[in-house]
């Protein structure tokens, strides 16, 4: 996040004070961004900050509400499932036509290896957060 910052920065500054930009800054601040977005999944998860529907689990009691948290949780799951196969197929496809980023000239695919690298850790999470569902105590409980 921090390099993020730095290029991002060096390149209002040269765009805006020296009167030329950078070509490559942009195209990194937003791979960089993408990485931290796909990895800051697992962080969110841990810390329990996505975001989530909670009209019906207000109405409930703690029974039913636990088994609703389980059913996201189990949703989550499916989905890092569903990114992590996705994700695969889309690298191995980008790696095969060989496509690369106009600017930095590197492979295309390390841009879209955040996606299959981000998820497990996530899913990792979801399993923590199941088991302690059930099992032990969430520390958003705690707090």
């Amino acid at each position: 996040m921090a390099v993020m910052v730095i290029v991002i920065g060096m390149q209002v500054f040269n765009r805006y004070v020296l009167g030329s930009s950078l070509v490559w800054s942009e195209e990194l601040g937003r791979f960089l961004f993408i990485w931290s977005v796909w990895v800051g999944c697992s962080y969110a998860m841990r810390a329990d900050r996505h975001l989530r529907v909670t009209a019906l689990s207000q109405f409930v009691g703690p029974g039913p509400r636990k088994l609703l948290d389980a059913f996201a949780q189990l949703a989550t799951l499916a989905f890092c499932g569903f990114a992590i196969v996705w994700g695969t197929q889309m690298i191995l496809f980008l790696a095969r036509t060989g496509q690369e980023a106009p600017a930095l000239e590197v492979p295309i695919y390390w841009v879209y290896l955040a996606l299959p690298f981000g998820m497990p850790l996530m899913a990792i999470r979801c399993v923590q957060n199941l088991y302690q569902m059930f099992y032990g105590t969430r520390e958003s409980e705690l707090q």
